[in-house]
């Protein structure tokens, strides 16, 4: 599982200037996304990239999730598109816009990310 770090083009995430993200690029990493997990730092976060930008590729279930967490639709171009508290063992949620990528923050995130904002993946 590949790591990278997301910064915003404008800002920070409050006393964080950067996260910590998880890459999910296949189906299982996907489906499980942080599922199962018990906690996690407000500095982390998963990615989960999706071959084709669209929305149904794009849906989340929280079925199994321990907490809640902030969801982040991005298109093709790490530009935000949609965004929603996902709360934990909802069912599904799926973006207003199609998007490629969708970024899983703790919820404490939710505020400092806005519909529009644009986001820079370094990949190391």
């Amino acid at each position: 599982m590949q790591k990278v770090v997301i910064k915003k083009s404008s800002g920070n995430f409050g006393v964080y200037k950067e996260l910590d993200v998880w890459i999910l690029e296949n189906f299982f990493e996907r489906l499980k996304g942080l599922m199962l997990k018990k906690n996690y730092f407000k500095n982390q976060a998963a990615l989960l990239i999706n071959k084709n930008e669209n929305k149904i590729e794009s849906t989340i279930h929280m079925l199994f999730m321990n907490f809640d967490i902030s969801v982040f639709w991005l298109d093709t171009f790490n530009k935000i598109v949609d965004k929603k508290i996902a709360k934990k063992w909802g069912l599904i949620y799926y973006p207003k816009s199609k998007s490629q990528k969708i970024l899983e923050a703790h919820t404490e995130i939710f505020d400092k990310l806005q519909i529009g904002d644009q986001l820079i993946i370094e990949y190391s």
